[in-house]
């Protein structure tokens, strides 16, 4: 048997400011230090206020974030966005460049397991 496990950090985003307002939404991430991607889970209780909409907004400050207190570089943030429908099984995907600062294509490789286990991967 062989086990090996990569560095991550887990935790809550929450009270992001946008435009001078403040969305309190809870948002999941994981954190693959050595990948250098975010991902970040929208449960879309707020569609108005889902993350893939703030992401290009909010970038700056959470790039600078993990770099000022973790040392930590990210080029990538993948958000994965359920349906408002919670009886499809559909997750929206969507990658983020952090360096060019648009979104951009991702590999089924890069994407974080627990958080499609069990859903179809989809656009909307």
């Amino acid at each position: 048997m062989n086990i090996t496990q990569e560095p991550i950090i887990q935790g809550n985003i929450t009270d992001l400011e946008y435009n001078a307002s403040n969305y309190s939404n809870t948002f999941k991430f994981t954190l693959e230090i050595e990948k250098r991607t975010l991902h970040v889970y929208d449960s879309n209780k707020e569609q108005r206020t889902s993350f893939k909409s703030l992401v290009s907004n909010v970038c700056p400050n959470l790039t600078s974030h993990f770099k000022s207190t973790n040392n930590i570089n990210i080029d990538k943030i993948i958000v994965y966005t359920e349906p408002i429908n919670k009886d499809i099984d559909i997750i929206d995907i969507r990658a983020y460049d952090t360096n060019i600062e648009e979104y951009t294509s991702y590999e089924i490789n890069e994407l974080y397991s627990l958080y499609v286990a069990n859903k179809e991967i989809g656009v909307f």
